[in-house]
C-alpha cells in the first residue's frame, strides 16, 4: 500500500538524518514510529528562514555567498550519507541570528 511505502521512506530518511552531525544540518533528537503517522523530534533553530530574510530586501554578495557555502556544506554531508533533500528553497533554509 502507498501509505506504508511512504511511511517506511519517511522513517528510513529520518534514521539517516539522525546519524548526521554537522553545524549546518538540523539535529534529530528522536524518531517516534507511531502508527499510522511517524513523527520526528528535531532541534529548534532560533532565527528566521531565508525566505523571511529576503522579504526585507536583497542580500549583499558577501552574505549571499556565505549562506550559499553553508547550505552547500550541509547538503554535501547529507548527499554523502545518501540523503536527498528534495525541497531546497528559501523557506526551508533556516538562519541563526549569529
Amino acid at each position: 500500500d502507498a501509505s506504508d511505502t511512504m511511511r517506511e521512506r519517511v522513517l528510513r530518511e529520518a534514521r539517516a538524518l539522525a546519524r548526521l552531525s554537522h553545524p549546518n544540518v538540523v539535529t534529530v533528537h528522536h524518531i517516534v514510529e507511531a502508527a499510522p503517522h511517524p513523527w520526528i523530534v528535531m532541534e529548534l533553530v532560533p532565527g528566521t528562514s531565508l525566505q523571511e530574510r529576503l522579504a526585507s530586501g536583497p542580500l549583499s554578495p558577501r552574505d549571499a555567498a556565505g549562506i550559499g557555502r553553508q547550505v552547500l556544506s550541509g547538503l554535501t554531508v547529507a548527499h554523502a550519507a545518501g540523503i536527498q533533500h528534495r525541497d531546497v528553497k528559501p523557506a526551508n533554509i533556516l538562519l541563526r541570528p549569529d
